[in-house]
C-alpha cells in the first residue's frame, strides 16, 4: 500500500509569508520616520513593542515554513503555538477583551491542529473537523470589531482634518480611502483560515483515490 501523498497548502503558506513581512516593513517604517525627519513627532514605540512585532514576523514565517514544507505534524502545531506569544506578552501590558479573544482564538485553533493531526481515524477528529467553519468565522468577527473600532476612529480624526481645511479643498473619501483599503486587506487571514483548516481536514493528494475508484 502506498503512502498518502500531502498537498502542499500554497495559499496559506503565502498569506504567512505576507504577514511576516508587513510586520518587518511596519518596523522598518517607524525608524525610517523616526531618523529621517519626515515627521515632525517621533513615533513612540517601546522596545517590548519592537520585539512583540518581531516575534510575529517570526512566528508567520515559522507558519509559513512549516506548510510550504508541508510538516504535516507536531512541528506544526509548535509552529501555530508560536502565534500565541504575541498576545501572552500583551497581557502583562494590557489586558483588553480583544487580547483576551484573541488567545482564545488561537487555542481553539491549536487545539483544531492537535486533533487533525494526532487523532485521524477518530470519532472526536470527524466531529471536530465537521466544526472547522468556527475558527475563520471566530477570526472574521474578531478582525470585524477591530475595523470597526479602527474606523469609526479615523472618521473622528477625519473630521477634524476636514474642518481644518477650506471648504472644498479636501474630501472626507480622500482621507479615509486608505484605511478603508487597509481594513479590506486586513480580512485577508480570514481567507487564509478557511484555506488552513480545509488543508488540516484533508491534507492528501486525490490521486489515490481516483486510482482506487479505476481499479474497482
Amino acid at each position: 500500500m502506498n503512502e498518502r501523498t500531502i498537498r502542499k497548502p500554497k495559499g496559506p503558506a503565502i498569506i504567512f509569508l505576507i504577514a511576516s513581512f508587513s510586520y518587518l516593513i511596519t518596523l522598518l517604517n517607524i525608524f525610517i520616520f523616526n531618523h529621517s525627519g519626515i515627521l515632525d513627532t517621533k513615533v513612540d514605540l517601546p522596545f517590548i513593542g519592537i520585539l512583540r512585532v518581531l516575534i510575529m514576523a517570526a512566528a508567520n514565517m515559522f507558519m509559513c515554513i512549516a506548510l510550504f514544507t508541508k510538516k504535516y505534524n507536531n512541528t506544526l502545531i509548535v509552529a501555530t503555538a508560536t502565534l500565541l506569544i504575541y498576545n501572552i506578552i500583551g497581557l502583562f501590558l494590557n489586558v483588553t477583551p480583544f487580547v483576551i479573544f484573541d488567545i482564545l482564538f488561537y487555542l481553539l485553533l491549536i487545539a483544531y491542529t492537535y486533533v487533525a493531526i494526532n487523532k485521524q481515524g477518530t470519532p472526536l477528529r470527524e466531529k471536530v473537523v465537521k466544526s472547522r467553519f468556527v475558527i475563520p468565522l471566530f477570526q472574521f468577527c474578531l478582525i470585524l470589531h477591530s475595523v470597526i473600532q479602527t474606523l469609526q476612529s479615523n472618521y473622528e480624526r477625519a473630521l477634524e482634518t476636514v474642518s481644518s481645511y477650506p471648504e472644498g479643498t479636501i474630501s472626507m473619501f480622500e482621507i479615509l480611502s486608505p484605511y478603508i483599503f487597509s481594513s479590506i486587506i486586513s480580512f485577508l487571514p480570514v481567507l487564509c483560515y478557511i484555506w488552513h483548516v480545509n488543508w488540516l481536514a484533508d491534507p492528501y493528494e486525490k490521486t489515490e483515490s481516483i486510482s482506487t475508484d479505476n481499479q474497482l
